[in-house]
């Protein structure tokens, strides 16, 4: 007896939420198990310095990739959906040389921008100086994250950069103790390279069998045309979620930056349920969507919307009773932070009752609007945290940062009932 569509979509559904499950506890618990061992090991003022560094990298990974990871997943998706082979051999080739070059230019630019730009600290300028390190391996790990998602590759997806990155980091840390944020980015560089080499062989390894002898077709305009939004829309976001560490780190210390991110670390756990739901929504959507199955998107939205709120309340409760416990894990020193997590906590509950809504608008060919969302949201957050961090230093930047991502959040909500759930299939951008 042939399975009906519904039925088949739950099983894809739990499937998909199980696998999901499962690596992105592994990926969060060795994530905030790696950054409690270098809060600890490195202090405050060291672990701020790391902390900045990295921050910077994953901001300018998305800006000089040109929005290319997070198109690649969508067009893997789609030429995927309809047997597509060589425009998906072509994608998946172009857009990773592309990464790669661009990747390498924009660790350039930092170190140029470490030494010509005036009135950076000491701890900014080496905080730069790491960026530069690490966003060549930042955005060649997130283009192939992306690519293997995608093809609903979870496993192939998370488990180099997200799951083995950080368990290494750990082993590192442990056997040689680090004493220095520099010692910190020699370990996560290492560790990620190697990630990255296997993760890579592994991508093509799983490749559609299809593809194979096929050759490529190219359609970079088009592959530009729509990722090039996405960038912004992507960088936005990353910006509004972490420009409050950058800002910090440029306005403030870096010891008051550390314990920032320690708090921040902690909040992030509230949101859990939804980076599991994000993981295996966002290609299902984009399939079902330009296959013209609209149904089915709103389905997979609404379920993702009750997962992600049903795990997020009790962990974001957890961390506005007792933040000085969790604060602990770090060190005695990040303590001071207690009223910093509440807030952030508040923020991160919000990001999650609302849902996938942005990989939502991304995979159904609403990436301008996502775009100018995120740089309204983007743009206040600055403008306010450059009034508020100066003088209210990390309570400040909590605040600013807690109510912008509330605030885009429920109006990307809005935006998806109204563009994806109550119509069918957009027409293709091309």
């Amino acid at each position: 007896m042939t399975a009906a569509p519904g039925d088949r979509l739950d099983g894809r559904i739990r499937r998909h939420a199980w696998q999901s499950l499962v690596l992105q506890g592994a990926a969060v618990g060795f994530l905030f198990a790696m950054n409690a061992v270098l809060g600890r090991l490195l202090g405050p003022e060291q672990y701020g310095r790391f902390s900045f560094g990295l921050t910077v990298a994953g901001l300018a990974a998305l800006a000089f990739s040109l929005g290319l990871p997070n198109g690649v997943m969508r067009f893997v998706a789609e030429y995927a959906a309809t047997g597509r082979w060589a425009l998906l051999r072509g994608v998946v080739i172009r857009t990773g040389q592309w990464v790669a070059a661009l990747a390498l230019v924009g660790a350039a630019m930092l170190l140029a921008a470490r030494a010509v730009v005036p009135g950076l600290g000491a701890g900014a300028r080496e905080g730069l100086a790491y960026a530069a390190v690490m966003l060549p391996l930042v955005a060649l790990g997130l283009w192939r994250s992306r690519a293997a998602r995608g093809l609903e590759r979870l496993t192939v997806s998370m488990l180099p950069e997200e799951v083995l990155v950080p368990l290494a980091v750990i082993a590192i840390a442990l056997a040689w103790p680090l004493a220095s944020a520099a010692g910190a980015v020699v370990a996560w560089a290492a560790a990620t390279a190697v990630a990255l080499a296997g993760g890579t062989l592994w991508l093509v390894a799983v490749l559609p069998a299809g593809i194979r002898g096929v050759v490529p077709e190219f359609d970079g305009r088009l592959w530009l045309r729509v990722s090039m939004p996405m960038i912004l829309g992507g960088l936005m976001q990353l910006a509004a979620n972490r420009g409050d560490v950058v800002l910090l780190g440029l306005l403030r210390d870096m010891s008051e930056t550390g314990v920032y991110v320690g708090a921040a670390r902690i909040a992030l756990l509230g949101t859990f349920a939804l980076r599991v739901v994000d993981t295996y929504t966002a290609p299902m959507i984009a399939g079902a969507f330009h296959a013209g199955r609209a149904d089915e998107v709103r389905s997979i939205f609404r379920r993702g919307v009750a997962y992600s709120a049903a795990g997020a309340v009790p962990l974001c409760l957890i961390a506005l009773l007792w933040p000085e416990p969790l604060l602990r894990l770090f060190g005695e020193a990040f303590v001071p932070g207690a009223t910093v997590l509440r807030i952030l906590a508040l923020g991160q509950l919000v990001n999650a009752v609302t849902g996938p809504v942005g990989f939502t608008l991304l995979m159904t060919g609403h990436e301008r609007l996502f775009a100018g969302m995120m740089t309204s949201a983007s743009a206040a957050g600055l403008v306010a945290g450059l009034l508020v961090i100066p003088v209210w230093g990390g309570e400040g930047a909590a605040v600013v940062a807690a109510s912008t991502a509330a605030a885009v959040n429920v109006a990307m909500l809005v935006a998806v009932r109204r563009k994806v759930l109550r119509r069918g299939p957009a027409e293709e951008p091309r």
